[in-house]
């Protein structure tokens, strides 16, 4: 009896772990923004990245939107767990300012150098995620990337910072990084992380049986 409750104590704490560190619902969350590049012109060196805290999944039919136009992605394009993906004006590394575009949307979208709103939506429509970085508590930079700093809520402008303060540079000289986590130390936890406390756990019932 004693090494039944202590397996059954475990399996609970297994999991009330994973519960607790799994998101609620699908989302997605937009992560960095580039709205006035200094290598290039804006109209090829702006872009946004977008990362998935929760399994992997298919983005057909997502729309990406700004305050005046929007970009429906039309073709399978999937985001791995704990992945990102970067959308941009265009895709062409030698004329971006060196950025490693997963979709370009061309002219689709533009990205004000006095602020936008941009956002996420699911194929039914339905809104995952919305910034507006020409909020007042948003920093504002030439040249470099606003990054969001992995936790707390990415709408308010308190939570980012310029890519210029990180001294992260990618392609051309521009500051910011695309396609990569934005903090060392963001709070938002990486999927191998969970994985190996996972396994820890696992590995304690597997103890706790051979007792």
């Amino acid at each position: 009896m004693k090494q039944y409750l202590q397996h059954a104590i475990l399996v609970s704490m297994v999991g009330v772990f994973f519960a607790s560190s799994l998101p609620a619902h699908a989302s997605l969350v937009i992560n960095e923004i580039m709205y006035n590049p200094g290598a290039v012109g804006d109209s090829y060196g702006e872009w946004m990245e977008v990362y998935n805290p929760d399994g992997a999944l298919d983005l057909l039919n997502y729309t990406l939107a700004d305050g005046a136009g929007s970009f429906t992605i039309s073709s399978p394009l999937v985001i791995p767990a704990g992945g990102y993906l970067v959308f941009g004006r265009n895709a062409d590394m030698a004329v971006n300012g060196g950025v490693a575009v997963d979709l370009a949307y061309g002219t689709s979208l533009y990205f004000g150098n006095t602020g936008e709103s941009l956002s996420i939506l699911a194929p039914d429509g339905s809104l995952l995620d919305t910034v507006d970085y020409g909020a007042a508590s948003f920093p504002t930079a030439v040249g470099a990337s606003l990054c969001f700093k992995g936790s707390g809520d990415n709408a308010d402008g308190a939570n980012w910072l310029a890519a210029s303060d990180l001294g992260i540079t990618y392609g051309a000289g521009d500051f910011g990084s695309p396609g990569a986590p934005n903090l060392s130390t963001a709070a938002v936890p990486e999927p191998g992380s969970l994985f190996l406390i996972g396994s820890g756990l696992v590995g304690l019932l597997r103890l706790n049986r051979r007792n």
